[in-house]
């Protein structure tokens, strides 16, 4: 990997994917359509209070830029997306919520994955909670729930949600869920029935049952060793109705919300023996095996991962950092 010469010099620098050099040897080589990314643009460079337009954008058009990749998953991360409509002033962003009682929590920087039920009784001794950790295969106990909207301190109501969102097109009512292959064979889902609403009182009324299994699908995931789960969306219908109403008590957004949807995981079935099981080599290979995370006698393996959600209408993403933990003994 390099840099280009962009100085001074307007230069495209055009190579064939792995995938365009196949059908290319195929015959089937042809340029239908194209996209555009900025994954290197710091916009944060523009200096508004530079004295002519050309130095305000100056840093930015100077910035250097990484010469083509071939690989098709490291190509653009960030692909640019166009709207019909030039006032666009907010854009959707995809936050996991951690508010409502049954929705899973972050330990430091990871949501913790119990490979088992064994592991699960531990956790829940350590942490003295069922919401800091989601069981791998469970249909019941606590998910991973995450929301799609807008997060700019707006008004939280009816009307903006469709002024917003809805009539731009940005409501999501799927989501990619992209995960690690090697670890993850399955996602459990909610489905487009279930609820997260308040009354005019404010109380909160939300019904999120994991229901059904995705499968990987055949889009191309952003990762190398990832596949790619579809997930069906519910509408997010907490607003504030008056004064007396206070949205952000249960909505991980501060403006009006699209969209969400709660998950949970399947893992490799060699991932998920309990202690009286030797550990798969797979925790020694991208993890760590026998240590003492929590103090005391108790030993853990696990494998840090990530989950990475993509708004299917918005593009909006979010990388979720996972600790896939098993209990190992003592």
């Amino acid at each position: 990997m390099a840099f280009l010469d962009n100085s001074g010099t307007i230069i495209i620098d055009a190579i064939l994917t792995e995938i365009g050099r196949k059908r290319m040897a195929q015959g089937d080589f042809k340029i239908s359509k194209f996209a555009l990314g900025d994954d290197e643009v710091d916009y944060r460079e523009f200096s508004a209070s530079a004295l002519t337009t050309a130095l305000q954008g100056a840093k930015i058009t100077n910035q250097p830029l990484f010469e083509a990749l071939s690989q098709h998953n490291a190509v653009i991360d960030y692909g640019l997306i166009t709207f019909d409509r030039q006032d666009l002033l907010y854009l959707p962003v995809v936050k996991t919520n951690i508010k409502v009682r049954g929705f899973a929590k972050p330990t430091g920087s990871y949501y913790y994955v119990s490979t088992n039920s064994q592991t699960s009784k531990k956790l829940k001794t350590i942490f003295k909670d069922n919401d800091y950790f989601i069981e791998a295969g469970s249909l019941t106990q606590t998910k991973l729930v995450f929301q799609a909207g807008l997060d700019n301190n707006i008004l939280n109501d009816k009307r903006n949600r469709k002024t917003l969102l809805i009539d731009n097109g940005l409501l999501d009512n799927y989501f990619n869920v992209y995960c690690d292959a090697r670890l993850v064979t399955n996602v459990l889902s909610t489905d487009s029935k279930s609820i997260f609403r308040n009354d005019l009182s404010g109380n909160l009324k939300h019904e999120l049952k994991l229901l059904g299994t995705s499968v990987p699908v055949s889009l191309t995931p952003p990762v190398e060793y990832y596949n790619t789960f579809i997930v069906e969306a519910a509408p997010t219908e907490v607003y504030q109705y008056d004064n007396t109403t206070n949205p952000d008590d249960y909505s991980a957004l501060s403006g009006p919300g699209g969209s969400m949807a709660g998950i949970g995981l399947k893992l490799k079935p060699e991932l998920i023996g309990d202690s009286n099981h030797s550990p798969d080599t797979k925790f020694s290979t991208f993890g760590y095996t026998d240590q003492t995370l929590f103090g005391g006698s108790d030993k853990y393996d696990y494998i840090d991962s990530s989950i990475y959600i993509e708004g299917l209408s918005s593009n909006a993403r979010l990388q979720i950092p996972i600790r896939i933990i098993r209990y190992a003994g003592t």
